[in-house]
């Protein structure tokens, strides 16, 4: 008996073995059949993308919504990626420097010798300042203009005197999309007296178009216009300190394709940035301009056709679906196609920026609007943008609070960080 049940024992110990080396073997096999079920990416040609567009934007996606309306318009016959470099040649930093600044003053020329050098480590910085430009601050008047000008391709023209009594202090509260919206009507109280923003818009262009050829570079496929005026409510002390500024903002398109990085600042997606490009021109008197803020001189712009396939608007937003953590869920509110210049950047140990790679790159992408942050509804731009690459299938996520990228592992800490909290006060 007991012979027998030692014989039982045995062929039960064995046949649970297999089983337990079975169901072993059958976890392992999903895992490798499952553990890649990310959607794959689909291409196509550029007509076919945009030709079935209307009825991908019929279906329906387990962690993004589509509004209603949503229409891909306006898209470009072919597309580009282009580079150019934010390196500025001593010289040439020089040069431009006196010429903004002796363009902006009537009251005394600039040279060389005059301008005020910091040079740190691969960055110089100029500014166009005189010894006829007064160094206190109570003695700034409205017609003394400094020039900021530095290594990174950008700069600014500014009036200490009308930074200092306004905009530096604005809180920026709404914003109007130029040629969509109607400000025939809109007018505010600026440095004491009303002013109609449709003439701040006039103005402005009008500056614009006199430093034009410092302002932007000549390109014939590149295009600077007016798309946004964003209203400013002063903060600073004092007798303005409740009227408000104009700040129209110009933005860069290449052959009809809007240049955008998703917000106001830089943003980050480590060890990639993503530096804006946008020209600010402030207006914090009636007539008189505060600040030139250049963002993104577009030098040396050398542009190549890229491939003939891109990846489908479908195959997108199934990987922006798939990307998104389930408490993630975005409504889309619009659908367009940008470039989106990249950079590439050397981190230390403690993950600071200690080399930023001069050559910036611009690739067309997938923008999708999203309506998730309505913290600062009135201030564009409005939440977050999902970037999709039409060429590598790249997924990037803008956070305009954050202002960084929220790639797939910054989405995973935050949810992990939402739910460390709640179990902590469950």
């Amino acid at each position: 008996m007991t012979k027998n049940l030692s014989k039982k024992t045995r062929k039960f110990i064995i046949a649970a073995v297999i089983i337990v080396v079975i169901a072993v073997a059958a976890i392992v096999t999903c895992y490798f059949i499952f553990r890649n079920n990310e959607p794959k990416l689909v291409y196509k040609t550029l007509d076919e993308v945009i030709a079935e567009a209307p009825d991908v934007l019929d279906n329906e996606y387990d962690n993004i919504k589509l509004s209603d309306g949503i229409s891909i318009d306006d898209v470009p016959k072919e597309l580009y990626t282009f580079t150019t470099t934010i390196d500025t040649p001593l010289e040439t930093a020089k040069k431009f420097t006196v010429d903004m600044t002796n363009r902006a003053n009537t009251l005394f020329q600039v040279t060389e010798n005059d301008l005020h050098i910091n040079v740190g480590d691969d960055v110089f910085e100029f500014m166009g300042m005189s010894s006829l430009i007064p160094y206190e601050e109570n003695e700034y008047t409205d017609e003394i203009y400094n020039v900021k000008c530095d290594g990174g391709g950008s700069f600014m023209l500014m009036c200490p005197y009308l930074i200092e009594n306004a905009y530096i202090y604005g809180l920026r509260e709404k914003y109007y999309v130029l040629g969509q919206d109607d400000i025939s009507d809109v007018s505010y109280s600026v440095f004491g007296e009303q002013y109609a923003a449709q003439d701040a818009v006039d103005y402005a262009a009008s500056v614009f178009d006199k430093y034009k050829d410092l302002l932007v570079m000549d390109h014939e496929n590149m295009e600077c216009k007016p798309t946004y005026l964003i209203i400013a409510k002063n903060q600073a002390p004092g007798d303005y300190e409740n009227d408000y500024s104009y700040i129209v903002r110009y933005t860069y398109s290449y052959k009809g394709v809007d240049i955008h990085t998703g917000g106001s600042s830089l943003f980050y997606d480590y060890p990639f940035r993503y530096p804006p490009t946008f020209l600010d021109i402030v207006v914090t008197e009636p007539d008189k301009f505060a600040l030139i803020d250049n963002c993104g001189l577009l030098e040396g712009l050398k542009a190549e056709k890229i491939e003939d396939e891109y990846v489908t608007l479908e195959s997108a937003l199934d990987r922006a679906s798939y990307k998104l953590a389930p408490k993630f869920v975005q409504n889309i509110t619009d659908i367009d196609i940008v470039y989106v210049p990249k950079q590439t950047q050397q981190l230390d140990d403690e993950g600071h920026a200690i080399q930023v790679d001069s050559e910036i790159t611009f690739r067309p992408m997938w923008r999708l609007t999203t309506d998730i942050d309505k913290s600062n509804e009135h201030f564009m731009p409005q939440g977050r943008y999902l970037f999709i690459d039409m060429v590598t299938g790249e997924f990037v996520l803008y956070d305009d609070n954050t202002v960084r990228a929220l790639t797939e592992d910054a989405i995973k800490e935050a949810k992990k960080k939402k739910e460390d909290t709640a179990n902590y006060f469950n």
